[in-house]
């Protein structure tokens, strides 16, 4: 006998030994109770364990089992009722519930750090005695008390892990904000962000203007942007702006619109990546900031090079990452975009050194200061007005449509060279047609009446009476009036005809991009511009949009040195080479032009012999030389007019 007890003692030191060793190991809840399970059964000799927890509805559903159970009478009112009071009261009870294998079920309650977490059904193959029944609740509350043990690891390991990603983005908030560069943000971002995140690489791009650069890649002190990759990304990047939200390759990639998912197939294929993940950065605008402040400044790319397995927590943690980064990347372009920011940063490191220095060095620094603005007020220099540009032939001509009506066949494409004269295309319009077939039939029917007047007057001359000849004598006027008009018609219609047969005005190049696709068999309209040609071989033209508030400069300029100012220009073709043209018209009235806003248009005369192999529209970065001024305004003109007509006017 004593023999026996101690081998149920060993197997339960055994048993107590391994629930122990299951809390430490920190398996999911799920496996856990499954094995804890199988342990409390062998613990108490049952055949089988059930583990009952309390739905939303107020029934008990299996949430784990072990062994030989029977799930039939799982929804029994006896069942559900026994449970209900053994949740409720936290004391164990044996009712008396049928079971096809006439185990006796022990219900006891799952207590856990104090609470009651479910109900533990055991199936016992025969009644415990009062004292087995105590022993066997002991040995079920040390269980319990292990499943304590495993759920207070499992909440440290959670509170650990929940303060190492608070740490974690406390110490890359830090990093980001702490910069004021937008190089300086962008390293930041991707390398700090990339840890955060666990992505295999990041990437940032920044909008510049219409266009969105690589500012940064994680692991990458300079990013070649001439590669295709490159080019790639700031296209996909342009795309997914437009978005507005996130942009996913492996997260639902067939709900993209097509030009987004062109543009990342694209992408892919080149940079030899798995997936990749795009987030516009755009910072929320308050009332204090502009408009402008809530558009996109720049694009984050995480990408994943090999696995592509779901992380968990990683697309809140890429969003938090992009939140802080369009923050702070806003703040960095506003702060850029402040005029002269690199002499008020050099004017504050003097200040600094200025409290730091001896008073020698103080007088040094005042007298330079001194001689600095002596020097921006009276020396002289070239003031020179920048403009975007492009070169155009001088001689070009738009085609118009001189009739409404269809292409009907079309003689020239795009490129070709054409004669002045030569056929371009004809129209067809068969209002036209239909009226020139009227005006016939009509011409003919007054013809033959004609010819019938002149039949009765001659040939039955001596048999008609004089009222019969006075009439048919007004008649035949009449109808030959009628064919007068008729031909007159007729010829103005051939006319209307012939200008269907649309000719070029000069001699030239083709320069309308994929003229069959934009015009043939499609219907016109009178005026309408059908082809444009021009005299690519002859002279070409500079054409500069001047902003509006520079127009006073080259007028002035005009007026004192002749109207052909000088330009200086630069093709974006060849952007090294300097070039030089000379004004020769200059229009009065400003136009609006897309994001440069109100400018004026002003023609430069160049040297065809100097320009390379060029087409039409050609871009070109120019300057108009507008004489000589104090190098003080040259340096500071956009400031000193701004504060003219914005300060000092509304002062007055």
């Amino acid at each position: 006998m004593s023999k026996v007890v101690a081998q149920r003692a060993a197997r339960i030191a055994e048993q107590l030994a391994a629930l122990k060793a299951l809390a430490r190991g920190g398996p999911t809840p799920e496996n856990y109770y499954e094995q804890w399970l199988a342990h409390v059964a062998a613990l108490l000799e049952a055949a089988g364990a059930q583990l009952f927890r309390p739905g939303p509805d107020g029934k008990f559903a299996v949430a784990a089992s072990c062994g030989r159970v029977d799930s039939n009478a799982e929804d029994s009112p006896a069942r559900g009722k026994a449970m209900l009071e053994v949740y409720s009261t936290a004391r164990a009870a044996m009712p008396p519930i049928a079971s096809p294998t006439d185990a006796v079920r022990l219900l006891a309650p799952l207590v856990i750090l104090g609470e009651t977490r479910g109900v533990v059904e055991l199936e016992l193959p025969e009644p415990p005695k009062p004292n087995e029944l105590d022993a066997h609740l002991k040995l079920l509350a040390q269980a319990c008390g292990h499943a304590g043990d495993y759920e207070r690891a499992r909440q440290e390991r959670g509170l650990r892990l929940r303060q190492d990603l608070i740490d974690e983005v406390e110490r890359f908030s830090l990093a980001v904000h702490d910069k004021t560069s937008v190089r300086s943000i962008a390293y930041a971002v991707v390398n700090d962000g990339r840890r955060l995140i666990g992505c295999d690489r990041a990437a940032l791009l920044v909008r510049r203007g219409s266009r969105f650069v690589v500012a940064a890649v994680s692991g990458v002190e300079s990013v070649e942007t001439r590669s295709t990759a490159a080019k790639l990304l700031c296209r996909l990047a342009e795309t997914a702006a437009r978005t507005g939200g996130p942009t996913a390759s492996w997260q639902k990639a067939d709900d993209l619109p097509p030009v987004v998912r062109t543009a990342l197939a694209e992408y892919i294929d080149e940079a030899h990546v798995r997936g990749v993940a795009l987030y516009p950065l755009q910072a929320p605008a308050d009332e204090a900031r502009s408009e402008r402040a809530a558009r996109v400044v720049g694009v984050l790319v995480i990408e994943q090079i090999e696995d592509l397995s779901p992380a968990p927590g990683r697309e809140e943690r890429a969003q938090l990452v992009a939140a802080h980064a369009a923050t702070a990347l806003r703040n960095a372009l506003e702060l850029e975009s402040l005029p002269l920011l690199p002499l008020w940063r050099k004017l504050a490191r003097g200040v600094d050194a200025l409290r730091a220095s001896s008073r020698n060095k103080l007088l040094a620094v005042v007298a330079g200061l001194v001689l600095a603005a002596a020097a921006l007020k009276f020396v002289p220099a070239d003031l020179a007005l920048h403009a975007k540009a492009t070169l155009q032939p001088s001689t070009r001509q738009h085609v118009f449509a001189p009739l409404d009506g269809v292409v009907a066949e079309l003689h020239v494409r795009h490129g070709e060279r054409v004669a002045a004269g030569q056929l371009l295309l004809e129209l067809r319009n068969t209002d036209l047609d239909v009226a020139i077939a009227d005006v016939v039939g009509r011409r003919t029917s007054s013809a033959e009446q004609l010819l019938s007047v002149e039949r009765a007057l001659y040939e039955d001359a001596k048999s008609i009476s004089i009222e019969e000849r006075h009439r048919l004598s007004g008649r035949r006027s009449e109808l030959q009036r009628q064919l007068a008009s008729l031909d007159e018609q007729l010829r103005l219609l051939q006319r209307k005809r012939d200008l269907l047969k649309v000719t070029s005005p000069i001699a030239g190049e083709v320069t309308t991009w994929d003229v069959a696709q934009l015009l043939e068999n499609r219907p016109v309209r009178q005026g309408q511009i059908l082809i444009d040609v021009a005299a690519t071989d002859a002279g070409w033209e500079l054409e500069l949009q001047l902003p509006e508030n520079g127009i006073a400069h080259v007028l002035r300029a005009q007026r004192d040195l002749g109207p052909a100012l000088p330009v200086s220009y630069r093709l974006a073709a060849e952007p090294e080479h300097d070039r030089t043209a000379a004004v020769n018209e200059v229009h009065y009235a400003a136009e609006i032009r897309g994001e440069e806003g109100n400018t004026i248009l002003v023609r430069a005369a160049v040297d065809s012999a100097d320009l390379p192999p060029l087409r039409p529209g050609a871009e070109a970065t120019a300057k108009v030389y507008c004489g000589r001024r104090s190098l003080g305004y040259v340096w500071l003109h956009d400031v000193v007019d701004f504060v003219n007509s914005k300060i000092l006017f509304r002062t007055y």
